[in-house]
């Protein structure tokens, strides 16, 4: 018997529950029960992207979305500066071991961050698309709590899945 197989089917069967609870606006109840390892999101994302193409990437930007409304709301963060909430989203995230940081600029109505990986980059395979958008979906979440009423987007432009050397996220003030 695979093992490997087996376990990518446990993977894969994990995420889909949680993908479910979420679509239902069940997350409270599924956040807590269990917690995926970086190497298995990257796989489950993989798998998910066989089967339903770029259309994953929609579900895993959801699930950032999600998952920065979460621990917005239990750390009752709100209403503080874009600089100080890209701050703490960035420090969280590496904390997580979401991503591994380069470098952060900021411009007048742009801030770019700078990977050497993120958890979907990171072990996936080679891919002709950027494929971090549950970083998308968590950075752009995030802005949406700041003080500033405006709206964010948030696009990956260069992608260490791609054949790119890192990461890079552009946020930008819509």
């Amino acid at each position: 018997m695979d093992l490997d197989f087996i376990n990518k089917i446990i993977s894969l069967d994990f995420f889909l529950d949680a993908a479910t609870s979420i679509l239902k606006k069940d997350f409270e109840k599924f956040k807590d029960s269990r917690m995926m390892r970086i190497e298995t999101f990257s796989l489950t994302q993989e798998i998910l992207e066989k089967y339903t193409g770029k259309a994953a990437l929609l579900l895993f930007f959801n699930l950032g979305k999600m998952s920065a409304d979460s621990i917005m709301e239990e750390k009752k963060i709100k209403n503080k500066s874009v600089s100080n909430l890209i701050n703490e989203a960035i420090d969280f995230t590496q904390q997580r071991k979401w991503i591994k940081i380069i470098d952060k600029k900021s411009f007048a109505n742009e801030i770019s961050i700078t990977t050497e990986w993120t958890l979907q980059s990171k072990n996936r395979s080679k891919t002709n698309y950027c494929v971090c958008s549950f970083i998308e979906g968590f950075f752009e979440k995030v802005l949406s709590y700041s003080s500033d009423e405006k709206t964010f987007s948030c696009k990956e432009v260069k992608c260490l899945a791609r054949g790119d050397k890192y990461c890079e996220f552009r946020i930008k003030q819509n």
